[in-house]
């Protein structure tokens, strides 16, 4: 297959069309159709990629910039692309990006697990996530590196994805090797909204979006409330609030908005069960061992962005944050291998207030014909951490294992280069710096986990170079060549630790080449071969307070995406992804990364048509995979199907005296042919309270059954 994928990059025909440039608030540039215009490209459509000289005589209320897309995996999908998917809950957004699959893990409030690009990402160590440009990733989390809880996200708030695969980009940093994913949220409402939702297992959910303009300023507000039990025999009870509140202004050069978002949930789990107990009929596939697992989670953040503009040549921007976040996670994944009598239930604690910004210049050049655009940023996260590790049964506290103040600091800063130097030639160059600090105390000063006795100081510094090439042989082609190196910081408890301490990062570098164009101004297409090395897989498990060691890897693999509009209402869209991951320097018979996906597709038909009715029907799939290292247990692929229908009704003002405006109704159906269908998954080590020997099994999550939503939407 990857020979065909190849193939595909290598001879694709050519046809693209132009987009047009604009500026955001946070100095991005992005590729977005003009407004009003009556060829919109299919719904799933990235922005594709056009010709640089042609664009530069475009009227003067455009930017003179180079395209956003620098590689042929890198898009852009907006909210009403996305509209027509169903949304159980913030992850599903993030499933636009082609080849990502997000599960369940353990428990709805919990952090969801992130497969990219052959990563078993667990729950954010190779995915970089970014909400309005403010990092969604905790290092050194107590559960996790890079534990990325996306539950704070109110959907409707959202108007685009932006999504850069692989370490090429110059904006990303920590956690960024199989990719970025950063949402992008509306500034203002077009219209008024409540809205409210009912389903099977208690499922209820109710969202208001507000938003007014008022000359340059502008306002935007969202409150949600929702809960549910889930299929569990003990039921989820999980139970959030969320609010997001921002004010901008816009005058002339200037530009400035500061927001406010707040969330906090509770929930009960039925945690990972084992494989050899559903088999048995000892327990049903929606059963527990444990059930008093699950936990809460809190995040509040505020930040400012501003952006300068005095002319179409220059632009500054800031980004300034600080973020408040507590978790308390109560899990078992052993049950009884540790403790024979009261179990294995452990309580992980990690309570951090984080803040940082970044500050970033462009400059654009043109000297000889040439049109080079110069950028360059600064920027600093810090993370103070208290986090703790204690054993318990039933919520109720045993023994404290780990206790640790940890201060870590992420200083970085950046130089590109972006150059036009013919309408079929561009070249993208440029180097990253990142300094880590890490500053760990323990404050146990005991025995009782000799992994961890450690503390101090460490530091490393890291550079980053980066490179692109953007050809255009014919006039809607675009072949991309990129290059980059990347890293995921480690944890810093195993940086530090006394006994063999870990390295601070673990470097990647990779490679890419693609294509994307557009056919027939309906069928749009994209291709990637792509190469990614990492040095060491090694990770700190937040469940046993170590560190578990893994070696170097090397992934490939090749990504088609397809979209296609079937008639001016009708819209089919498909993306496949084909990966090999292995360990380098390991035997062939002990070489397989675990839980990375061979292969995924996510597509469906979606149609919107003029009189208001709407809907689609949706499929996703992954492969079965090794789950450990010899292939001697795999994790079980499934395919599952989603289906939505809805009407929307322009309402007269005389019925309602304008109050008004619209009215929708909407039905999503998850898993629509009620497949049984695992997760989450993992080769776990485990023992049931019958069992007299610790045994390697398949645990796994279950999916949800078929699972019917309502919705009505009031417009006002």
């Amino acid at each position: 297959m990857l020979r065909r994928i190849l193939l595909v990059v290598l001879l694709a025909p050519s046809l693209a069309s132009v987009p047009v440039v604009s500026v955001l608030a946070e100095g991005e540039l992005v590729a977005e159709t003009p407004e009003g215009s009556e060829e919109e490209p299919s719904p799933e459509a990235s922005p594709p990629a056009g010709d640089v000289a042609r664009r530069l005589q475009l009227p003067e209320t455009v930017v003179q910039a180079d395209r956003p897309i620098t590689a042929a995996s890198s898009l852009i999908v907006r909210s009403r692309d996305f509209s027509l998917r169903p949304i159980r809950r913030p992850a599903d957004i993030l499933e636009v990006t082609p080849g990502l699959i997000v599960v369940q893990h353990a428990g709805g409030g919990k952090a969801n697990q992130y497969y990219l690009r052959g990563f078993d990402a667990d729950h954010g160590t190779d995915v970089a996530l970014s909400f309005d440009g403010v990092p969604v990733n905790n290092p050194s989390h107590a559960h996790g590196q890079g534990y990325a809880d996306a539950n704070f996200v109110i959907p409707e708030v959202v108007e685009r994805v932006e999504v850069d695969k692989g370490p090429y980009f110059l904006k990303h940093g920590d956690f960024a090797t199989a990719g970025a994913v950063n949402l992008v949220t509306k500034r203002s409402a077009a219209e008024n909204t409540a809205s409210v939702s009912a389903g099977r297992f208690d499922l209820f959910r109710g969202v208001i979006v507000s938003g007014r303009e008022i000359g340059p300023f502008e306002t935007l507000f969202a409150v949600e409330g929702a809960g549910q039990n889930g299929p569990f025999d003990h039921p989820e009870h999980y139970n959030r609030y969320k609010l997001f509140s921002r004010a901008g202004y816009a005058d002339g050069p200037w530009r400035a908005d500061l927001s406010f978002t707040s969330y906090r949930g509770t929930w009960n789990a039925s945690g990972q069960i084992p494989l050899r107990a559903v088999r048995a009929g000892e327990l049903d596939r929606f059963g527990s061992i444990d059930p008093t697992e699950g936990g809460t989670s809190q995040r509040h953040q505020l930040y400012g962005r501003a952006s300068w503009r005095p002319d179409e040549a220059q632009e500054a921007s800031l980004l300034a944050y600080g973020v408040y976040y507590d978790v308390d996670i109560f899990s078992n994944f052993t049950f009884f291998a540790r403790d024979p009598v009261n179990g294995d239930q452990i309580e992980q604690k990690d309570k951090r207030f984080f803040g940082g910004g970044e500050a970033r210049y462009v400059r654009h050049v043109g000297v000889g014909g040439t049109d080079t655009a110069f950028t360059g940023a600064v920027g600093v996260r810090g993370d103070h951490i208290g986090e703790q590790l204690n054993y318990t049964i039933e919520r109720d506290f045993l023994t404290r294992q780990t206790d640790h103040n940890v201060g870590q600091v992420n200083t970085f800063a950046y130089v590109g280069a972006d150059t036009t130097w013919t309408p079929w030639l561009r070249t993208i160059v440029g180097l990253r710096f990142d300094d880590l600090h890490f500053d760990v105390d323990n404050n146990l000063n005991s025995t009782s986990a000799p992994d961890l006795t450690g503390q101090g100081v460490e530091n490393d510094a890291i550079f980053s170079p980066k490179a692109s090439i953007v050809l255009s042989p014919r006039e809607n082609l675009e072949v991309f060549i990129n290059y980059g190196e990347g890293f995921h910081s480690n944890d810093a408890r195993g940086v530090v630790r006394d006994e063999n301490p870990v390295d601070p990062s673990a470097k990647a570098r990779g490679g890419e080449l693609g294509v994307r164009t557009r056919l027939f101004d309906r069928l749009d297409l994209a291709a990637a071969f792509w190469l990614l090395d990492l040095d060491s897989e090694i990770v700190f498990v937040g469940d046993e307070g170590t560190t578990e060691p893994s070696g170097a890897t090397r992934r490939i693999g090749g990504e088609l995406e397809v979209r296609y509009q079937i008639l001016d209402w009708l819209y089919f869209d498909v993306d496949y992804t084909q990966t090999v991951a292995k360990f380098r320097f390991e035997p062939d018979a002990a070489d397989d990364v675990p839980l990375a996906p061979r292969f995924t597709v996510n597509g469906g038909v979606s149609a919107r048509r003029d009189d208001g009715l709407f809907g689609s029907v949706r499929m996703r799939a992954i492969s079965s995979r090794p789950a450990n290292e010899d292939n001697s247990l795999r994790a079980a692929g499934y395919t599952v199907w989603d289906l939505q229908l809805g009407k929307r009704w322009e309402l007269s003002s005389a019925w309602t005296g304008g109050r008004v405006k619209a009215v929708t109704v909407q039905l999503d159906i998850q898993n629509l042919f009620d497949h049984d269908y695992r997760e989450a998954q993992f080769a776990t080590d485990s023992r049931l309270r019958n069992e007299p020997n610790v045994v390697s099994d398949i645990d796994f999550t279950p999916g949800y059954p078929l699972t019917a939503i309502g919705s009505i939407t009031v417009a006002f």
